[in-house]
């Protein structure tokens, strides 16, 4: 009964929130100065013919096995990001289908935690190349390996060396096995710091390139576990999502600018949303304390 009763609240919000769900389809929302893009931006190049760039790169492609389905790779030397493109087993897909619904109830969108089409794939794939900021991201699309990531966290040179093993242990296993766990359950998108893997389901380009707006926000730091840690007061987990959002907003393709009103705009409503529960809380549980 929770989980009906919640399918059947997020539909309800999505319904009251359906009139501005069509207005923001048709229209773009925060672009009001289009020519003043933040610094933190400025850097990302002109955007260029992806496969006119693939061609003049040296790649690596590996083969890998999982549930007996070779698994294409494509690893970018120059700069260590790599796209993985597979799909859950299926019976752990139906009810990730089935755990996504609230979602998708919320944002009246079959796209949100639905499954990664070929365009929205290149408009990633672009974006990495041209973004001279992104650095040994991992993005599984359309699936996630808690076990493998979390065999990575202890094993791969770039994430034991970014983090100490307590911080890692402590902090960046749980984030990585039960993160990855409730996504595979739910197809919810995340980025997890401690991997540096973004996990991405949706079909929508502003909500794969928050998740990568996201890495971009951690590289600022030589480690992650307290930025990462941070993220249990309500105002860093408002602050990081804002700049995630702001990334995202400032990287869409023109074509896709009214997504950033469509879905971030209401996302973002969820995390503050969020955040007054959290202080309303506490100032309850400080009231009968004190």
């Amino acid at each position: 009964m929770g989980f009906v009763k919640k399918l059947l609240t997020c539909a309800a919000i999505g319904v009251l929130l359906s009139p501005y769900y069509i207005y923001s389809s048709n229209n773009t929302i925060g672009y009001s100065n289009t020519n003043n893009r933040p610094a933190w931006v400025q850097n990302i190049k002109q955007k260029q013919n992806l496969e006119t760039k693939l061609k003049q790169k040296n790649e690596q492609v590996i083969m890998e096995e999982d549930y007996s389905t070779p698994i294409r790779t494509t690893i970018k030397t120059e700069k260590n990001y790599q796209v993985i493109e597979s799909k859950d087993w299926l019976p752990l897909r139906a009810l990730g289908y089935v755990g996504s619904l609230p979602f998708k109830a919320f944002m009246m969108s079959w796209d949100m935690n639905h499954y990664v089409k070929p365009e929205t794939k290149k408009s990633i794939e672009t974006l990495l190349e041209n973004d001279d900021k992104i650095h040994g991201l991992t993005i599984r699309l359309n699936h996630t390996r808690p076990l493998k990531d979390s065999y990575r966290l202890f094993t791969e040179k770039q994430l034991t060396e970014r983090n100490n093993f307590f911080a890692r242990l402590l902090l960046g296993l749980p984030t990585t096995f039960l993160g990855e766990f409730f996504s595979k359950f739910t197809r919810c998108d995340y980025y997890n710091p401690y991997t540096k893997t973004a996990v991405v389901y949706s079909n929508i380009e502003a909500v794969a390139k928050h998740e990568i707006g996201h890495h971009r926000d951690f590289t600022r730091f030589d480690q992650d576990w307290a930025y990462s840690l941070a993220r249990i007061t309500p105002p860093v987990m408002l602050y990081q999502e804002w700049k995630a959002s702001q990334y995202a907003k400032w990287t869409l393709e023109e074509k896709n600018r009214c997504q950033f009103g469509r879905y971030l705009i209401p996302a973002y409503g969820t995390y503050i949303a969020s955040a007054m529960i959290a202080l309303f809380k506490i100032l309850t549980w400080a009231r009968k304390k004190f």
